[in-house]
């Protein structure tokens, strides 16, 4: 049953198992990662969401999921989990999420929506159709979830568009600690 949900909103297999509990808990993000988690119907009602930043392998998509999940479980609230690299070509191709819906427009509807790693690398289509997306997201007040490599203030230097709509959207917290890639490879499972 739940797999049908996790299908639906389009989360990768490998985040399905993703627990808070298996971050360490002396990790400072923490705690701010549960301060969302313990309100989020409010959080996502109000549209407020999260900018988790910080190195690859750090464990930003598994905690997207983790928030992706517990919208679902706690606040009734189906999602929609999207490759940031991929907004520009659902746009521009009217890609499907259903018989009557565009991929876009299931992005501008659904009450969370995470974007996992957030890219434009200079694609000209890219960052604007990112910026619009994000914007319609704030006017509408629906909460965004956005994982990241690039910090605030690289995103500020090199994307001032999309910076500046994102600090309307979403708190910025810093990722970082374990490497969940390298624990995985040595047979241990990530957040």
């Amino acid at each position: 049953m739940k797999e049908d949900f996790f299908y639906s909103m389009h989360l990768p297999e490998q985040h399905w198992d993703c627990k808070l509990a298996a971050i360490d808990s002396d990790s400072s993000y923490v705690s701010l990662i549960e301060d969302y988690l313990a309100e989020i119907r409010t959080n996502i009602e109000k549209g407020l969401g999260l900018f988790l930043f910080g190195p690859h392998s750090s464990g930003k998509s598994g905690l997207a999921a983790i928030i992706l999940k517990a919208a679902l479980v706690e606040a009734e609230a189906v999602g929609l989990w999207i490759r940031g690299s991929r907004i520009a070509q659902y746009r521009i191709e009217d890609t499907l999420y259903d018989d009557a819906t565009t991929m876009y427009q299931r992005c501008l509807d659904v009450p969370i929506l995470v974007i996992d790693e957030l890219i434009v690398r200079g694609d000209s289509k890219a960052e604007p159709l990112m910026e619009e997306l994000i914007r319609e997201r704030i006017d509408a007040k629906r909460s965004l979830i956005i994982t990241s490599n690039i910090t605030p203030k690289k995103l500020q230097e090199n994307y001032r568009g999309i910076a500046e709509v994102l600090v309307e959207a979403a708190e910025p917290i810093k990722i970082e600690g374990t490497n969940f890639r390298e624990k995985m490879r040595n047979g241990r499972t990530g957040p």
